[in-house]
């Protein structure tokens, strides 16, 4: 279970250090600082809050719920330094992955490990065709491999 709360951690980790790189890249040390302090702190007050009531898992869902507040922080600190925006296309990938990543928590929470481990291989599936379509958009379809384009939706 605690490996479960850590990958979803992860998983925003992904997302909030790229932002917190923009802080670097302004030279915004000071703020860089405190932000980085304020994670530490809120890190270690969660997880002894949440160890004390759910053990060795609360460790885990404590650097989860750490990666929300910070992400949260760095967003707001981006924005006001650069006006940063998630693109739609960031926007339209993260309502299919979250969701998805949410569903196979769940899952493995509430299902069988049997039918829970179906459950994640099918969403890994299809969440991986997902981002080899939105990848492959990237790209002119000449770039991509003959056998490949006809699997792809044709331009608009």
């Amino acid at each position: 279970d605690v490996l479960r709360w850590i990958c979803l951690g992860m998983m925003l980790q992904i997302v909030c250090w790229p932002i917190g790189f923009i802080i670097i890249a302004r030279g915004a040390r000071v703020t860089l600082f405190l932000t980085e302090t304020a994670a530490g702190v809120v890190h270690v007050g969660l997880a002894w809050l949440l160890t004390r009531s759910f053990g060795v898992v609360g460790a885990g869902a404590a650097f989860f719920c750490l990666y929300i507040w910070h992400g949260v922080l760095v967003y707001a600190i981006a924005r006001r330094m650069t006006g940063f925006r998630w693109s739609s296309a960031n926007l339209a990938l993260s309502s299919v992955l979250l969701p998805a990543a949410a569903a196979v928590f769940a899952a493995f929470m509430l299902l069988p490990a049997f039918t829970a481990t179906l459950t994640g291989l099918a969403l890994t599936f299809a969440t991986g065709l997902y981002c080899l379509r939105a990848l492959a958009r990237l790209l002119p379809p000449e770039a991509l491999p003959a056998a490949v384009r006809p699997w792809l939706p044709k331009s608009s």
